[in-house]
């Protein structure tokens, strides 16, 4: 009789195991690329999935990655500043996902709005030092908005405070916390009111796809986008777009 109790119990133990073993789902990467109507690569728009919340930003090639997104049936958001944001709903099987390609239109009105900073702005920017416009970048030869900034507006890339390491992020390959030295008064820059990182993503950004670049003070970053930005935000707006 103990025997056979014992028995039982293995097996109860194996029953009960099962479902703890079965409610580890698979997840999946899901991917895409998103263009405007022109089919032209979109560079920076964010594609959001909204349940669980997870995103992912294109690159230069207009592709984006959301990794870690569950089975069952996800709603996917593509957008972008100056065009009409697009929704569409993908399928998730297992670890399997079919690519999610989004074609997102102007928005007429908002790009009108945001190039409202064109000729009257190199006049402006002379009278407003938290304003650099691409009108008043004409007949520059500058490769990158750092070196516009470096040289125009140097004091925008001031980095007070002493270095100490945080934790910046983490790895979306990985998921393992990334570590970087920061001041305290890190300067942000935001790419299309997305953001991006410190200063040295300027680098990246060439000066043709400029619209505009604008400074917030640590007051009014702060008030804008919270703590953490006491050194300030720079604003790039860019054309949002590739060019053919």
């Amino acid at each position: 009789m103990k025997e056979f109790r014992a028995v039982m119990a293995v097996v109860m133990g194996v029953v009960v195991a099962v479902p703890a073993s079965s409610r580890v789902q698979a997840q999946a990467t899901v991917s895409g690329v998103v263009k405007d109507s022109a089919g032209r690569v979109l560079r920076g728009a964010e594609v959001v999935v909204d349940d669980p919340a997870a995103r992912g930003i294109t690159d230069e090639s207009g592709r984006y990655v959301i990794r870690n997104v569950p089975p069952g049936e996800r709603m996917l958001r593509a957008r972008l500043l100056g065009y009409y944001s697009s929704a569409d709903i993908v399928v998730v099987t297992g670890t399997t996902a079919p690519a999610l390609d989004f074609v997102l239109r102007r928005n007429a009105v908002m790009l009108d709005t945001m190039r409202a900073v064109d000729k009257n702005d190199a006049t402006r920017d002379r009278n407003d030092r938290n304003l650099l416009t691409a009108e008043s970048l004409k007949g520059e030869h500058f490769e990158t908005a750092y070196d516009a900034l470096e040289s125009k507006r140097s004091y925008w890339l001031a980095i007070r405070g002493p270095l100490s390491a945080n934790v910046s992020g983490s790895d979306p390959r990985t998921g393992k916390a990334v570590v970087a030295a920061q001041a305290a008064d890190q300067v942000w820059v935001y790419v299309d009111n997305v953001k991006a990182g410190g200063v040295e993503v300027l680098k990246t950004i060439p000066v043709r796809m400029l619209l505009a670049l604008r400074r917030l003070d640590g007051v009014a970053a702060t008030a804008r986008y919270g703590v953490g930005h006491a050194g300030g935000v720079i604003l790039v707006e860019t054309m949002g777009e590739s060019k053919p």
